[in-house]
């Protein structure tokens, strides 16, 4: 999540029912004050005590109609080594809900495996490093735009790849949009930053045929077992009000 970023929605449409964020907020608010929204929505809520921190998921089993068995481990500090000790734990309930987002594991195209100059923006942190480089961001999305805008500042020269162009006017003079580009001329570039997209990931659920994606009912519901939920699929929505109404 780099430095800079701000919502690409204003935060009157982004905030919870019956919860608004602090009036004197800009529109478009910068990463930490989400943050710390959603820290003070917890807070108002109580939610914490419902919440196992340093937890990680590792098994969901269906173990009969509307019984499931989640497995979890715990990691725990040793020392100040940094080294942590783990312990694992087991739990049966009636219903499981599925709430661990989709931009964490980076979709990298099959043409833009094996480059050594490939980046995905999900490690981008700024435009330091790219200063005085030829630069190939791929993706004409929201986060392409923030990082094009940025990298155009400082780089040698910055070509944009998009499939959907319509027209000159997110075109600045300090870089270039082009359809597309092959595989030799993409080597030409000190950096490819791609900016494609996530994968949906539930290494959890392994060897369970989930169907998620367009199976799901409502875009929410395991068909063979509806006490199986996924939140927070949908991409292109306004997010926020979509969770809360779910």
């Amino acid at each position: 999540m780099y430095h800079s970023l701000r919502t690409n929605l204003p935060k009157e449409v982004m905030q919870f029912r019956d919860f608004p964020f602090p009036s004197d907020l800009p529109s478009f608010i910068p990463r930490a004050a989400v943050q710390r929204y959603l820290e003070d929505f917890a807070d108002n809520g109580k939610l914490r005590e419902y919440i196992k921190f340093n937890a990680e998921a590792v098994k969901v089993e269906r173990i009969g109609d509307g019984h499931w068995r989640v497995t979890w481990r715990e990691h725990h500090l040793r020392d100040l080594s940094g080294f942590y000790d783990s312990s694992f734990f087991s739990e049966e309930f009636s219903g499981v809900c599925i709430c661990n987002g989709h931009f964490d594991v980076p979709h990298i195209p099959e043409e833009f495996r094996g480059l050594p100059n490939v980046v995905h923006s999900r490690m981008y942190d700024g435009p330091e490093p790219f200063e005085g480089q030829n630069v190939c961001i791929i993706g004409t999305g929201p986060s392409s735009a923030d990082i094009a805008y940025e990298v155009g500042m400082v780089a040698k020269s910055m070509t944009v790849v998009g499939r959907h162009h319509k027209g000159e006017a997110m075109v600045s003079t300090r870089g270039t949009l082009v359809r597309g580009l092959d595989r030799s001329e993409l080597l030409g570039f000190d950096t490819v930053l791609l900016c494609t997209g996530y994968e949906y990931y539930f290494p959890f659920l392994d060897g369970m045929e989930t169907d998620v994606g367009e199976h799901l009912l409502e875009l929410m519901m395991w068909p063979n077992d509806p006490t199986l939920i996924f939140i927070g699929l949908p991409s292109g929505v306004v997010v926020v009000r979509k969770l809360g109404f779910r």
